[in-house]
């Protein structure tokens, strides 16, 4: 059997990343019940939130603590409106981090 040093760390690397994977889930378990998800153009069947995600869906009705981060991503134009709103209601710039999706309309 031929094991080079780096596939040994291709696996090493590998793991790593399944165990962010198990961290984040059992992150996400916390969390799930507090997910709200808003459908911009939903079908008929669909019993959710409609709309527009807004700055209000992302805030809630708890106040956030000072050291909390909001993570925005999505299409350009979404992430501007829902950054805008987010500071125009108190957060402060350096609680937002943003990641737009270039050059994707959505549609």
């Amino acid at each position: 059997m031929n094991s080079s040093p780096r596939q040994f760390g291709a696996s090493i690397e590998n793991f790593q990343v399944v165990m962010i994977c198990k961290k984040a889930m059992a992150l996400f378990e916390k969390v799930i019940d507090k997910l709200t998800i808003v459908l911009s153009n939903p079908s008929a069947a669909w019993k959710g939130e409609r709309g527009y995600l807004t700055a209000k869906h992302v805030m809630g009705s708890e106040k956030m603590a000072p050291e909390s981060l909001i993570y925005l991503s999505g299409p350009e134009a979404m992430v501007a409106n829902i950054q805008k709103e987010l500071l125009a209601s108190g957060v402060l710039p350096q609680q937002l981090v943003a990641d737009p999706f270039t050059g994707y309309d959505g549609a």
